[in-house]
């Protein structure tokens, strides 16, 4: 299932609920259709991010430790999705201002170093996924 098939049924359940949210807010009190907003949310947040690819909230990914290293060598037609992997994988402010800059420029920009081979393919899936044409690099010894 596509990445935009998925984010559609994810849409499509909010707006069941909000439309459920709307028929109860008449007829029950105000905290019962608060807690009906909060508690999915707070409860469905990791399995939904689980089902759209995505990883947990302020958690990025581990890698484990090796000789490889990721390098974004073009950014494709959507930059905007590369700039959100990046994000996915843990980046800072301060690195994706870095990101941002080698985006306007077009140049290659290195988004991990020293990373086990099966991380490094696991990175570079999720670049792909966005866009971008991603190498992997063996550092020599």
């Amino acid at each position: 299932m596509s990445r935009g098939a998925r984010w559609a049924i994810v849409l499509s359940g909010i707006v069941a609920w909000a439309a459920v949210l709307a028929v109860l807010s008449s007829t029950l009190p105000f905290w019962v259709v608060a807690v009906a907003v909060v508690l999915p949310a707070v409860v469905m947040e990791a399995p939904i991010r689980r089902f759209l690819g995505l990883s947990p909230l302020g958690r990025p990914p581990s890698r484990e430790p090796g000789r490889f290293t990721v390098t974004v060598t073009g950014w494709g037609e959507t930059p905007e999705l590369v700039l959100a992997a990046a994000r996915e994988e843990g980046a800072d402010a301060r690195q994706l201002r870095t990101v941002r800059e080698a985006l306007e420029k077009g140049a290659p920009l290195i988004v991990r170093r020293n990373v086990s081979e099966a991380a490094a393919r696991d990175v570079a899936g999720s670049l792909e996924r966005a866009g971008a044409v991603v190498a992997i690099e063996e550092a020599d010894d």
